[in-house]
């Protein structure tokens, strides 16, 4: 079988312990390109936190792609465009805001190269740290977020938050996609 693509996540995937792509795994990824292989980018972080690896990796140079925010948005390297987006209209964004709020967790989403949260905390100052973004403090989430946005983040504790994705997956069957990317 000839493979025609390489689809790579990220975390505790691509990436070394040091959050850095090793020389050994960023020549051999260089080297399939040049043969012709398409090299994909894939993860549950914000695009904007993937862009300097694409750098690394020269996908643009090789017309390659970024599947970022779970794969609700894809971006062709070469061109910048948007071949896909799928979002959360702001209804939907202050819905789940009233959730966190119900289920005692804290909740953050992306909005162009920034975190936006009511309450810093930190998970999402670890979130920052991991993609390189501003963690912007708003006075009232509701009102900051009033255009559509790709994805939102709910933490806590491990245990607490486990009961918590249980809670949504039942509430939100069918309707929206429930996951847990680390333990909080």
């Amino acid at each position: 079988m000839t493979y025609k693509m390489i689809v790579l996540d990220l975390d505790d995937t691509l990436l070394t312990s040091d959050h850095t792509i090793s020389p050994r795994t960023k020549e051999a990824l260089l080297a399939a390109q040049r043969r012709g292989k398409k090299v994909v980018l894939a993860s549950g972080r914000p695009t904007y936190a993937m862009l300097d690896l694409a750098e690394e990796l020269e996908l643009a140079r090789y017309g390659s792609y970024i599947l970022s925010f779970n794969g609700a948005s894809i971006i062709d390297c070469k061109t910048n465009e948007s071949l896909f987006l799928s979002t959360l209209s702001p209804e939907t964004v202050h819905r789940l805001y009233d959730v966190s709020k119900r289920e005692d967790v804290y909740i953050h989403t992306y909005v162009g190269h920034e975190i936006l949260t009511e309450q810093p905390n930190e998970y999402t100052t670890l979130e920052g740290q991991l993609t390189g973004m501003d963690v912007i403090p708003v006075a009232d989430f509701k009102t900051a977020i009033q255009t559509p946005v790709v994805k939102c983040l709910m933490m806590a504790e491990e245990t607490h938050l486990a009961r918590v994705e249980q809670t949504l997956q039942q509430e939100l069957a069918g309707e929206l996609a429930v996951a847990r990317s680390k333990p909080f």
